[in-house]
């Protein structure tokens, strides 16, 4: 799945970035594959502007019917592909 530049959104918050004093900067990344293909998440980017290396998919059961995704590259920024369920 390929993503265009994705948006980015400043935001005053919790996590790291607002015990520090500074503004998060969060983006939103699709995810490719798997029972949440075609959807998108917003995440907050870390000190060094990149998003975390994997995402958990809460299924209709919570944790016990997660799905994991992890980060790639995808053209100007991100995608989470689908690696298969958590268990």
């Amino acid at each position: 799945m390929a993503a265009g530049p994705l948006p980015r959104q400043t935001l005053r918050g919790g996590g790291a970035a607002g015990r520090m004093g500074r503004m998060a900067t969060t983006v939103r990344i699709p995810l490719a594959g798997g029972p949440a293909d075609g959807e998108a998440i917003d995440v907050e980017l870390d000190s060094n502007d990149r998003p975390p290396l994997t995402h958990h998919h809460l299924g209709a059961e919570g944790l016990v019917d997660a799905e994991i995704y992890e980060l790639e590259s995808a053209g100007d920024g991100w995608c989470y592909r689908w690696r298969g369920p958590a268990v």
